[in-house]
């Protein structure tokens, strides 16, 4: 309850921050019904319902944290995760981007996340019926329809190394495959096109870092060696089959960052789950522990530094 409400007040009080805060802001001032199929029909029908009401936007951005938190921390729960530590990892790993800048993508996230369990206990109604409901806020939750079928599937050790290896490959290669939608769409009279367009376009200077994919080497290294161990729990199965698409569909679109980085937010969940659990469950050496704990908590400040070091992630308190 406590980690809860900590999230509730951090992320529902955040202010003006972030990339998206204005675009949410102004969609806010002048939504209407014309808008339901760019946004979604949820996100706006909530809109809708604030605005008459009379709240202020931050009241609708707050409604949104406690939504999304106590789904979030429910999934954690349910999961048997050491919640307070999960939540560390959810605050370096994707979790704050998500929650501040992508407000719809991430109800959808913590939709499927909350599904899952519908995976375990072969459920296919429920499963869909709560990712139709994230599609009604978010087109991304699409992709997580076809997991039903991929998440509880156990590969073997050495199908994992073969893929992982491959998608390593893959990431220093950066491969720039999808280079000619741009020549051959007109990317400003579609909605979908012009989203691609800019999928592929934004940020085509940016490369990832060698200390990026060092993260993502470490991460894929501590998971062979535990492997056989995390199969067989079906829900650490699932994290590590997410793990693996993760990082395949991070190495296929290292060339193009925007569209990386948004595929590695959609299951960014793999490493809230991950991370916990090899580390409080599997490992039983204590200074094993402390070791990769370490490691992993140099990365994971990295990140955070790097995040707030940014200027749009700074609080403005100068009047308006």
């Amino acid at each position: 309850m406590f980690c809860l409400v900590v999230l509730m007040l951090f992320f529902g009080l955040r202010g003006d921050i972030g990339d998206d805060y204005v675009v949410y802001s102004e969609i806010y001032e002048k939504i209407s019904l014309q808008d339901t199929f760019s946004y979604g029909p949820s996100f706006v029908f909530l809109n809708l319902i604030f605005k008459l009401c009379g709240a202020p936007f931050h009241c609708f951005l707050a409604f949104c944290s406690v939504v999304t938190n106590v789904l979030f921390v429910r999934f954690l729960w349910k999961s048997h995760c050491v919640v307070p530590f999960a939540i560390a990892v959810f605050f370096a790993k994707w979790g704050i981007i998500n929650e501040v800048d992508f407000i719809r993508n991430m109800i959808g996230i913590v939709l499927f996340l909350n599904s899952i369990e519908f995976i375990l206990k072969k459920k296919p109604r429920m499963f869909f019926t709560l990712n139709l409901i994230g599609l009604s806020f978010h087109v991304s939750s699409l992709l997580f329809f076809p997991l039903y079928w991929i998440l509880d599937r156990r590969i073997s050790r050495q199908t994992y190394i073969f893929f992982f290896v491959f998608s390593m490959i893959l990431f220093a290669l950066r491969l720039r495959f999808l280079d000619f939608i741009p020549s051959h769409f007109d990317c400003s009279q579609y909605s979908w096109s012009s989203h691609m367009c800019e999928y592929i376009t934004s940020f085509s200077k940016h490369k990832a870092t060698l200390l990026f994919w060092s993260e993502s080497f470490f991460a894929g290294l501590v998971v062979c060696y535990f492997y056989n161990h995390l199969v067989k729990e079906q829900l650490s199965m699932i994290a590590v089959n997410a793990f693996l698409i993760n990082t395949l569909c991070f190495g296929l679109f290292s060339a193009y960052w925007m569209l990386a980085s948004r595929l590695a937010n959609l299951l960014g969940f793999c490493y809230w789950l991950l991370y916990p659990i090899i580390i409080f469950k599997i490992l039983k050496n204590n200074f094993l522990r402390f070791l990769i704990f370490c490691v992993m908590l140099f990365f994971l400040l990295h990140r955070l530094i790097s995040l707030v070091s940014l200027p749009q992630w700074q609080y403005n308190f100068s009047p308006h």
